[in-house]
């Protein structure tokens, strides 16, 4: 089980990497972690967030539209920072 510290600080990991962006928002969905890139006082058009199991650890590319993400959304809880 990969709680929220831990799946922060991949997410940080990936963003750094990819493309040196900081978190702008992180979202607890049901059996995932929902991490953006990017400067949470900046609307940026375009950028695709990660979401990371909650089971495993695995990363994976968070992308809309799809409709199984909306559905992860749809009763996400946003966490603060």
């Amino acid at each position: 089980m990969i709680d929220y510290e831990k799946a922060k600080s991949a997410a940080k990991d990936y963003f750094w990497k990819k493309s040196s962006k900081q978190l702008a928002c992180a979202l607890d969905a049901e059996g995932f972690w929902i991490f953006y890139g990017g400067d949470k006082y900046k609307t940026e058009y375009g950028g695709t967030g990660i979401k990371i199991s909650k089971d495993t650890g695995e990363i994976f590319d968070f992308y809309l539209p799809d409709d199984e993400n909306f559905e992860l959304l749809e009763h996400a809880v946003k966490i603060n920072l």
